[in-house]
């Protein structure tokens, strides 16, 4: 995630007259936890097709959406046409014009953030509440044995809360 392309770019949202094709989830904190366990509960078939771009407290998982797992607190995103590059909320579109969106995106981004990469062809994920940015690049299979290996699962419930 990089915050400071997020910081201090006030953005106001609004519905979507159509929604967007759903092609990833997208979500962070305990939603990841939440997701990563449902993967693990699955087969091998029903993962399949699926990829992974997992940073920090942050993921975003490509898919069928028939495919995709839900957890509270995720956000289905798909591509707006006039924005290729920028995975978006599916019932939500800035109420800025996209091209302007997303030309204020792309111009915080640094050479230390994206490498080589031109900043025009990073596929960005945009949540809109918190509003938050991530680089949707170098997805890895759902299938990979290190993307759900047994990572530890954050505990949803305190421990004061289970006691009899």
């Amino acid at each position: 995630m990089w915050d400071n392309i997020a910081r201090d770019f006030p953005v106001l949202w609004k519905p979507r007259r159509i929604p967007l094709e759903t092609t990833a989830l997208a979500g962070y904190g305990v939603t990841k936890y939440i997701v990563l366990e449902r993967l693990r509960r699955r087969t091998q078939e029903e993962l399949d097709g699926l990829k992974i771009v997992s940073a920090d407290d942050s993921f975003v998982l490509f898919g069928e959406k028939a495919l995709l797992p839900w957890g509270s607190g995720g956000v289905y995103l798909g591509s707006d046409p006039a924005s290729p590059n920028l995975l978006m909320p599916v019932t939500l579109e800035p109420a800025l014009p996209m091209h302007l969106f997303e030309h204020v995106l792309r111009s915080r981004l640094t050479p230390e953030m994206i490498g080589k990469n031109s900043p025009q062809n990073i596929p960005l994920a945009v949540l809109p509440q918190p509003f938050m940015v991530f680089a949707a690049v170098d997805a890895r299979p759902v299938l990979d044995p290190e993307v759900l290996g047994r990572l530890p699962v954050r505990r949803l419930v305190s421990p004061a809360l289970t006691t009899a």
